[in-house]
């Protein structure tokens, strides 16, 4: 009796562990406010300093990854620190406020969780991008092809470098999600901050494709 006992306990012991592994919400994804809100950081209202202050006292935060300066471009601001996961984020800010969240999961998530969180992307888009080991002037080997699927309506993209391999599927991986403010969408996208074309040139307005699903996405979103 007292072995069966033992046992069930173990059992339940067992269940209770993986229940909690499976329920680990990944860090990303937002448990204080809805997206493109992360962590009561939202962008198009939240000042820069306020932003600030909240990331200071985030109990994950890796207090000697924390940086603040000027990154230029359309922005006045920025801040860019770690976690403890690993995870590294970069808040941009305009005119004091709030504009972009850029957050890089080195780990990533599954497509398929990130739309279960945010919902089916309106517009997708593949393109190209310079490496950032160098800076070469003319295409060369050092270009990548990344893909990006997008809401501009809820202010948020996930992105993913595909490495060579055109199939896109539930399980692809995304490392690269942006909370933007919707009302600078077309500034930010105009800009090259938000989906990083050619840099050298003007984002081409007719590359964003209406999302068609998973597949090959040279064929889907050419």
């Amino acid at each position: 009796m007292i072995k069966n006992n033992i046992i069930m306990v173990l059992v339940l012991m067992s269940l209770f562990a993986v229940s909690s592994c499976q329920s680990i919400r990944p860090a990303v994804f937002s448990e204080q406010c809805s997206a493109p809100c992360w962590r009561n950081i939202k962008p198009g209202e939240t000042q820069f300093q306020d932003a600030v202050d909240l990331i200071k006292r985030f109990p994950d935060l890796n207090p000697k990854d924390i940086g603040i300066g000027h990154p230029g471009n359309i922005f006045s601001d920025g801040v860019v620190f770690r976690l403890t996961n690993g995870d590294e984020i970069r808040i941009y800010a305009v005119d004091n406020i709030v504009a972009l969240i850029d957050y890089y999961s080195p780990n990533g998530v599954a497509i398929e969780e990130c739309i279960k969180v945010f919902g089916e992307p309106e517009f997708a888009v593949q393109y190209s991008k310079l490496s950032s080991g160098g800076l070469p002037v003319v295409p060369s080997s050092s270009q990548y092809i990344w893909f990006t699927a997008i809401n501009p309506s809820q202010g948020t993209a996930i992105t993913y470098e595909t490495a060579n391999s055109f199939d896109l599927d539930a399980g692809t991986k995304i490392s690269i999600f942006s909370y933007f403010d919707v009302g600078s969408f077309d500034e930010l996208y105009k800009s090259n901050v938000l989906i990083s074309f050619d840099p050298l040139g003007e984002v081409p307005q007719d590359k964003l494709h209406v999302w068609k699903g998973y597949g090959d996405i040279r064929i889907l979103y050419p």
